[in-house]
């Protein structure tokens, strides 16, 4: 597809996410093909973007988000896996190479995998997202 697009002078390198989250493992391979081929992710404000799309929002090379949109992170839970301090570390280290690779802010990451439980989110909007990553707002 992406050489069909090409032939047609059609350049995809911008992701625009809206997602309730998902499977994690799944949303760092596409996390890792973002960063690793310098996309972008957008966010508008129509756009709620939680839990593994945070993670993939993460991995934008150059990050865009207008007023209203939100993007939210919490600790990583299997759910039918208790939330033993055995499993909170296990987790914690499971996707810190992975924060790290995509330029992550070690705050946000120690935040939400501390301070969030599996029912918690951290929500991140204009007003607040630039603590945590350098964004274009629109």
């Amino acid at each position: 597809m992406s050489n069909i697009l090409k032939k047609q002078g059609v350049n995809l390198d911008r992701l625009m996410l809206h997602s309730p989250g998902g499977v994690l493992d799944e949303g760092i391979l596409i996390g890792q093909y973002l960063h690793d081929n310098k996309w972008d992710t957008d966010a508008d404000k129509y756009m709620h973007c939680y839990s593994t799309c945070g993670f993939i929002y993460a991995a934008g090379t150059n990050k865009r988000i207008q007023t209203g949109a939100e993007i939210g992170f919490h600790r990583p839970y299997i759910p039918s896996k208790p939330d033993t301090p055995e499993f909170i570390e296990a987790v914690y280290e499971k996707y810190i190479d992975y924060w790290k690779v995509i330029g992550g802010d070690m705050d946000l990451y120690v935040k939400f995998m501390a301070e969030y439980g599996r029912d918690d989110m951290l929500i991140l909007e204009a007003h607040n997202i630039r603590e945590y990553f350098s964004v274009e707002m629109y």
